[in-house]
């Protein structure tokens, strides 16, 4: 593959919550979960497994959980995720963590195995980027919740619930985000102390309008 076409797969992903009713190609799923297999792992354990869910009922019992309405126990208080229940497929990405006894010793086999679970994640969202899903989302899913998703599908409880990656058209194609400029985030040899942002730079930077404009569009 050229540099340039799998630069335009990974720009034109997008984080989009609703979706196109059209059903997505068994196929497609079919490539978009041979694509994680393919991830780089620790010691090369593979931990992830993948449940694929369909059922519209269920979509919508999940949006409600990740909301943290079921996990908190106060349902009714905190808005569903309505996006799940838009979505024509969800993908449940889990990983075993007993693997991580394969991993050295100490603080690193937490890191090695998150890294490795994030590595699947995002050969998903590349992959359905490449198909025509670029409105897949990350969506991350708390420990109380994570609970929850596992007794609804009968995961097993050993396992972790490292996100839930909802699969569809996009209804919409805003335009990309901001990113940061090259120059800002280059070093070379050693760090280039004159780009070090203060904590008063980073504090501005999380309160402007930009920041702020993005994390609104992510509210439920």
């Amino acid at each position: 593959m050229e540099f340039e076409n799998l630069l335009e797969v990974i720009k034109k992903r997008r984080t989009i919550r609703k979706y196109m009713p059209e059903p997505i190609p068994d196929d497609y799923i079919d490539k978009v979960i041979d694509a994680a297999r393919w991830a780089p792992s620790g010691a090369n354990t593979q931990p992830w497994e993948f449940v694929i869910v369909k059922d519209q009922e269920v979509k919508k019992q999940m949006g409600l959980t990740v909301s943290g309405a079921v996990a908190r126990g106060n349902e009714g208080t905190v808005p569903p995720q309505p996006y799940f229940e838009g979505a024509p497929v969800l993908i449940v990405v889990c990983g075993d963590p007993r693997l991580m006894e394969a991993y050295p010793k100490g603080e690193i086999r937490e890191e090695l195995f998150v890294s490795s679970m994030s590595a699947a994640i995002q050969n998903i969202l590349l992959a359905a980027a490449a198909l025509g899903l670029e409105g897949s989302v990350w969506g991350t899913v708390g420990p109380l919740g994570g609970v929850r998703i596992k007794d609804m599908l009968n995961i097993p409880q050993v396992f972790k619930v490292s996100a839930i990656v909802p699969l569809g058209y996009p209804a919409l194609h805003p335009s990309p985000t901001f990113r940061r400029e090259i120059d800002e985030i280059f070093h070379v040899e050693k760090y280039d102390q004159s780009k070090f942002r203060t904590d008063k730079d980073i504090q501005e930077f999380i309160e402007s309008k930009t920041m702020k404009g993005l994390n609104k569009m992510r509210l439920p």
